[in-house]
């Protein structure tokens, strides 16, 4: 796992690390998200990896823009961890059966 914090940062990290998943929230300085996901999207090499949007902004518009933009998932702030960990598998597993997580 890696991070970072503002877009520029994010383009040149996934270029390098070529991760399987990216959490990528909307607002962050120097390039937002939604601009940061198009571009991943144009890259040969990384156009197939799962993006998730991690935002406050839930609203239907905001909704559209990033799936116009690519993402895969859209969650909003505050995002619970066992929703985040079922979204993962979904995506993983393309949307196969998960086993069942204990209480």
């Amino acid at each position: 796992m890696r991070s970072c914090y503002d877009g520029k940062s994010a383009l040149k990290l996934a270029a390098d690390f070529k991760p399987d998943v990216v959490l990528l929230d909307i607002g962050m300085p120097h390039m937002d998200g939604i601009e940061v996901c198009a571009r991943l999207r144009a890259m040969p090499d990384l156009a197939h990896i799962k993006i998730i949007a991690q935002t406050g902004w839930g609203d239907d518009e905001m909704r559209q823009r990033t799936k116009e933009a690519g993402f895969d998932l859209h969650l909003v702030k505050p995002v619970n961890m066992h929703v985040m960990e079922d979204m993962l598998w979904l995506l993983r597993l393309g949307a196969s059966k998960r086993p069942e997580r204990a209480a």
